[in-house]
């Protein structure tokens, strides 16, 4: 509790600090009937039953990744290389929300190679904050642009500018007539893709599955990936 994780930059200026003691998580099942969780610093009782149910709602969206292994130096430069990999448009740090609402990405990558645009979101590392972040970001992008014409057409002009106007064509005409893919990607050192929702913490577990039940509601076919990190970080 007394010692500290720090983080440096270049010139070994202290940028943030992290308590090892809450920097822990534990999770251990002690009897069939509940699972406790260190996270945080604090414990949890979680009955067993919810850990099953959400195992059976999450795992089959779970799909073997068809994305290129992590071997960049951040999350962006990931996105920009796959994108020229599968020759898909780079949305990273984009904008579809309405003027004068908070920033929504539609999404880092948009596959446009398949039956039907692919909007697929990235996030390195599974905390359960960086991961809610990006499960929510996934449901509010897709509702945006089933709901808000200015998103619509904002991701139109996005595809001009990145792509070409034949391409930014087709994919506002398909996401008009709702008929997009959502991916969601999880970028990790996790070597056990057979465990499926199993490598995440709890929260983000609870977090996930209320995200893809939002996708469903708006039949949006939604899949989650986790993508093999090889840098050394």
């Amino acid at each position: 509790k007394t010692d500290f994780l720090v983080l440096l930059d270049v010139s070994h200026a202290l940028r943030q600090r992290w308590s090892i003691y809450k920097s822990l998580v534990f999770e251990v099942s002690a009897s069939s009937s509940y699972t406790y969780l260190f996270s945080d610093g604090l414990w949890f009782k979680v009955a067993t039953s919810r850990i099953v149910s959400l195992r059976e709602d999450i795992d089959p969206f779970w799909v073997d990744a068809d994305l290129p292994q992590h071997e960049w130096e951040s999350e962006g430069k990931y996105n920009e290389e796959v994108c020229k990999v599968l020759k898909a448009v780079c949305l990273d740090k984009s904008n579809v929300s309405p003027k004068g609402q908070t920033s929504v990405e539609p999404c880092d990558i948009l596959r446009v190679d398949g039956e039907m645009p692919d909007l697929v979101h990235v996030k390195i590392g599974t905390s359960s904050a960086n991961l809610s972040h990006l499960f929510n970001q996934a449901a509010n992008s897709a509702e945006l642009l089933l709901s808000v014409d200015q998103s619509r057409m904002k991701l139109k002009k996005l595809i001009e500018q990145k792509s070409d106007a034949e391409t930014a064509t087709r994919v506002l005409k398909d996401v008009e007539e709702g008929k997009f893919s959502v991916t969601i990607a999880i970028v990790s050192h996790k070597k056990t893709p057979e465990k499926k929702s199993d490598n995440l913490p709890i929260f983000s577990r609870i977090s996930l599955r209320r995200s893809l039940r939002i996708l469903r509601a708006m039949r949006v076919p939604v899949s989650v990936q986790l993508v093999s990190d090889a840098t050394n970080r």
